[in-house]
Parts: structure tokens; C-alpha cells; sequence
């Protein structure tokens, strides 16, 4: 919850904002990135020393991968990651579902299908 504040204060939105909405989204995008970027590192043992690549937003998840140190402190090798929504984090070694970052984060990666209204669903 307190995730989706901090990106709440932290970007604008469109309506009161004067820039133009593919900026703003643009903006949006990488202010998102940042917060997912220091969930992620805050979940480590060393969070200052944590290297990110391949980190880019598709759709409404940010994907990507993270080097970090182990309690030794030697790097133990990019792991991927996503967060759903920025906030719903997945890391490769704790709740990591292959399916799912392929689904979320993969090439075929598609826009999530709206959810029908709940009086929709059964009328039928």
C-alpha cells in the first residue's frame, strides 16, 4: 500500500499536469520503475550495492533482473524479477513463476483483457 502512495505523490497526473499525456505516461513509466527499482533492493541484504538491467514496463508490470550480494559479499548472478501493478513483487527465488514472467514479461507478453462488470457475467 504504501508503494502505490509514494508513486501516487511522486508523479503528476495527466489532468493537472501541462504536459502532454505520452510525456506524462513516459513519466509515469520511469517513476514506477524507481519505486519497483528500490522495493527490490530494500528485499536484499546489501540494497547499495544491488545492479539492475533490463528493467522496462510492459503494460502495467515492471520486469527485469538484479544482481545482488550474498552474505559473503560476492555477487551472485542477475535474478529476474517483476512486480504487477508496482506493487505485487516477484524475485526468482522466493515466489517465482516461470509461466507467469512469461506471461507478464516475455516477448508475447499481451495487454491484460478488461474484467467484465460482475452483473455481466451472469445474465448470460
Amino acid at each position: 500500500m504504501r508503494l502505490l502512495v509514494l508513486l501516487a505523490l511522486a508523479v503528476p497526473t495527466t489532468a493537472f499536469s501541462a504536459t502532454p499525456p505520452s510525456k506524462a505516461s513516459k513519466d509515469f513509466d520511469a517513476a514506477k520503475v524507481l519505486v519497483v527499482k528500490s522495493f527490490v533492493a530494500n528485499r536484499l541484504k546489501d540494497p547499495d550495492a544491488a545492479k539492475f538491467r533490463g528493467v522496462k514496463v510492459k503494460w502495467d508490470t515492471v520486469c527485469g533482473e538484479v544482481n545482488a550480494k550474498n552474505s559473503y559479499g560476492g555477487y551472485v548472478g542477475y535474478r529476474r524479477f517483476y512486480a504487477i501493478d508496482g506493487s505485487d513483487l516477484h524475485m526468482e527465488e522466493s515466489n517465482f513463476d516461470e509461466n507467469q514472467w512469461d506471461r507478464f514479461c516475455g516477448p508475447k507478453a499481451k495487454k491484460p483483457e478488461p474484467i467484465a462488470p460482475y452483473h455481466e457475467k451472469w445474465t448470460e
